[in-house]
């Protein structure tokens, strides 16, 4: 096959029905490219809603470790990937436009990094860059990327794939269930490779459900609205992505209820009764974390021997992950 969109959805139930409303936003917007999933499970759904069902390989690593082995996985020559915590408010196609350009890889860059700054991913960048001999990377985010079947391409992920084997070698942070975040190390192989990332434009292509958000209420996913405001800025994006602690929030799983009734009146009084009062503990759980690891815990740590900190460190993080 030509060209395609190609997913992952493996493990959690909850990843599943995240992959499944990603794929009724993308047709219910006018997709008309074929769509791949990776997946391990046996949902009998996910025949009818993907036209290529790929058997997940467990041996490529857990969690987002798995997105440095996309190349091995697509069936197209050409391909946009896009996160299964993402949903699709406008024409999918029109990403085409945006990420396929005269490179292999396509991926929008925000700011560029040097030792001076910090990564949420990385424990110290300033050791990161320097064991890879850089002096700077972008700051990206692998929610969509593009990439085609040349050479250059399997070279950028053969890369990928050898700063990940020297994981235990880098000062990585642990992301959820992987051992690594995959964005340090996208950002890592393209500065290798003299890939120049792409422009960042959250108002119009790929808007985050993070931050300060006003109005993120009123996004319809039926109707295609996709209008909010996040950190001040006014968006409007092609596709939100729901990433990390917004996927457990009351708008995203109304979204999904939506997308799987097509009905806003039913879905969003379904949502009120069933979904509303778990989604509230969740975010007071949320905010009391951030809240101590933000202003209490640094406060408490000035105080401490470095013994009594490290000792504390371990008590709290085993007490905010804690699900």
């Amino acid at each position: 096959m030509k060209k395609g969109f190609l997913t992952l959805a493996f493990g959690k139930a909850l990843y599943i029905q995240m992959a499944k409303a990603l794929a009724i936003s993308m047709r219910l917007h006018g997709l008309k490219s074929p769509l791949a999933i990776v997946t391990d499970t046996s949902d009998l759904e996910i025949n009818h809603l993907f036209d290529k069902v790929i058997k997940y390989n467990p041996s490529y690593g857990s969690g987002v470790s798995q997105k440095i082995h996309v190349d091995l996985y697509t069936p197209f020559e050409e391909t946009i990937f896009i996160d299964s915590d993402c949903l699709v408010y406008k024409n999918p196609e029109l990403l085409w436009n945006t990420y396929k350009t005269n490179q292999p890889f396509g991926i929008m860059g925000a700011k560029t990094l040097t030792s001076s700054d910090q990564h949420y991913a990385v424990n110290n960048l300033k050791v990161f860059l320097k064991i890879l001999n850089l002096s700077k990377m972008h700051d990206i985010n692998t929610g969509i990327f593009y990439f085609d079947n040349t050479a250059m391409k399997s070279l950028f992920f053969e890369k990928c794939r050898e700063i990940y084997n020297d994981r235990d070698r880098l000062p990585f942070k642990v992301f959820k269930d992987s051992p690594v975040n995959d964005e340090p190390i996208f950002a890592a192989a393209l500065e290798i490779l003299s890939i120049n990332p792409l422009k960042w434009d959250e108002v119009n292509i790929l808007g985050f459900a993070s931050g300060k958000l006003k109005n993120i209420n009123k996004i319809n996913v039926l109707n295609g609205n996709s209008y909010f405001i996040r950190d001040g800025l006014a968006v409007h994006p092609m596709v939100i992505h729901f990433h990390v602690y917004s996927q457990n929030f009351f708008i995203y799983r109304r979204e999904i209820k939506r997308l799987e009734i097509q009905n806003k009146f039913i879905a969003d009084l379904l949502s009120l009764i069933l979904l509303f009062p778990k989604c509230t503990i969740f975010s007071l759980r949320y905010s009391i974390r951030k809240t101590y690891n933000t202003f209490i815990f640094p406060a408490l740590c000035k105080s401490l021997s470095p013994k009594s900190y490290e000792k504390l460190s371990s008590i709290a993080k085993k007490i905010l992950n804690n699900k």
